[in-house]
């Protein structure tokens, strides 16, 4: 148990950091380290600012989209977009091949998708963060 709570613990600190990300089991949370993550389900995220993000919205976002979570392949997606500042919550699939994830991502409007085996955000769009820019737009109070 301790030592999840340390691993959870280095995942959210990441958060805190420019293109800090990660992908995790929903049900485990194990951080997946193979695969190409991306999100299909734009109208699912979150968008918080980095100065005002906590845990708890981490534990709001799994429970408010359980439903998909519930389904096979499916992982709690993080990332701190350098460009903006912003934190951005997810549900991702996971792909084998980047191209698959690119083509996801061009697909749903995403900016980037996560390779796990380097750790890092693949950049895809940028016009679509003027769409994760808006979904924070009048919640200012959460």
């Amino acid at each position: 148990m301790d030592a999840e709570i340390l691993e959870s613990s280095k995942a959210l600190s990441r958060l805190r950091h420019p293109d800090g990300r990660f992908a995790r089991h929903p049900d485990t949370g194990r951080e997946e380290t193979v695969g190409f993550f991306v999100s299909p389900y734009p109208d699912r995220e979150q968008a918080i600012p980095a100065q005002d993000f906590r845990p708890a919205d981490l534990l709001r976002f799994a429970k408010v989209n359980a439903d998909l979570f519930a389904q096979e392949g499916h992982y709690l997606g993080a990332w701190h977009d350098p460009e903006t500042g912003v934190v951005s919550l997810d549900v991702s699939v996971k792909t084998t091949s980047a191209e698959q994830a690119r083509s996801l991502a061009e697909q749903h409007h995403q900016v980037a998708f996560y390779d796990a085996q380097t750790g890092g955000s693949v950049e895809v769009s940028t016009t679509a963060r003027d769409r994760i820019a808006s979904l924070n737009e009048g919640k200012e109070e959460r």
